[in-house]
């Protein structure tokens, strides 16, 4: 099955041809798919590790998403596997010490008292070692402009906070959906953001990687002298894609498009996204503690900064002084 996908995708970059080279083949695969024999690379290693580990046995080929629909969001299984064969691992597999610490935890919380080791705890960090593999990690979704909202501010709302990779699509006329994949969170700023593991590429009509590595993704609202929006390039005189803050259309290559639709999808682990609820509901905290404060007013005339303003003009504001005082 991965290879028929994996021939699809190759025809609807190459078109349909009697005969493909080997050479064709690996050259297109180690730009566009350099993963996609990884499942079963992994899947042969744990068989020969010997492995029975329960968290060893993560055997799903691709990601999990959260509370996924098919047909209602952009991201379908066949793209999520394509995704999974192209991107960097950081958005697919959490941290191996990461994934030691939960078992050592889960391994901890099955002692029969304190102060007695268990003795599957050993084990488990030799296993570990030996086979070195990682977990599968979920996607959260944290932004879907049909059930959020098409605009800047809703975005903003959603993905801000969140300090870890990220998938972004932006789908638009022409059958067209481009994917963003970003190794850090999305920031608002004058600069460019993104690291070696970012990644920009074009789902469908045609299947491709078309950057690699950042800086690649601008999001400004209020620098000086940079048009407000979202712009996906590397090159900051010849952007792949625009979209203007007012969220209505997107532009490819400076060409105006009907905008459709845009998902991000958090590829972090589940502390990732519990740090970004807790920074919200500060935020939400703070928004409504200054709403709250009464406005203060200054109680003297002399220290009202209206006065001082006034004198600086050449008015004199000392009516209380009589008409024989000099007012």
């Amino acid at each position: 099955m991965s290879f028929i996908l994996t021939f699809i995708f190759y025809m609807l970059q190459f078109g349909i041809h009697e005969k493909v080279s080997f050479d064709d083949f690996k050259k297109w695969s180690h730009s566009n798919c350099p993963h996609v024999f990884c499942g079963v690379h992994n899947w042969v290693y744990t068989i020969l590790t010997g492995s029975k580990m329960p968290s060893e046995q993560e055997t799903a080929p691709v990601p999990l998403l959260e509370r996924f629909v098919e047909e209602k969001y952009c991201m379908s299984m066949g793209m999520l596997w394509a995704l999974s064969a192209v991107i960097p691992p950081c958005y697919t597999h959490t941290d191996s010490k990461e994934t030691e610490q939960q078992g050592e935890q889960q391994l901890q919380g099955q002692g029969h008292s304190q102060g007695m080791k268990n003795p599957l705890l050993t084990s488990f960090n030799l296993i570990m070692k030996l086979a070195r593999l990682t977990r599968c990690q979920s996607w959260t979704l944290l932004y879907d402009s049909s059930d959020h909202g098409l605009s800047l501010n809703r975005f903003s709302h959603h993905v801000s906070s969140y300090n870890g990779p990220t998938i972004s699509l932006f789908s638009f006329e022409g059958r067209n959906i481009f994917c963003v994949a970003e190794d850090r969170g999305w920031r608002e700023g004058s600069n460019r953001f993104g690291g070696d593991d970012s990644m920009f590429l074009q789902i469908t009509p045609v299947f491709r990687v078309l950057q690699a590595g950042g800086p690649m993704v601008l999001w400004s609202e209020y620098s000086r002298g940079v048009r407000p929006g979202i712009g996906i390039g590397k090159d900051p005189k010849s952007q792949v894609l625009f979209l203007p803050s007012n969220f209505e259309r997107i532009e490819h290559y400076d060409v105006a498009c009907e905008l459709d639709k845009i998902e991000v999808w958090g590829c972090g682990t589940t502390a990732v996204k519990e740090a970004q609820i807790k920074q919200k509901a500060w935020e939400k905290k703070e928004t409504e503690r200054q709403a709250t404060r009464k406005l203060r007013l200054e109680p003297k005339w002399d220290e009202n900064p209206d006065k001082q303003i006034l004198s600086m003009a050449g008015i004199n504001t000392e009516h209380q002084y009589s008409r024989e005082g000099g007012f």
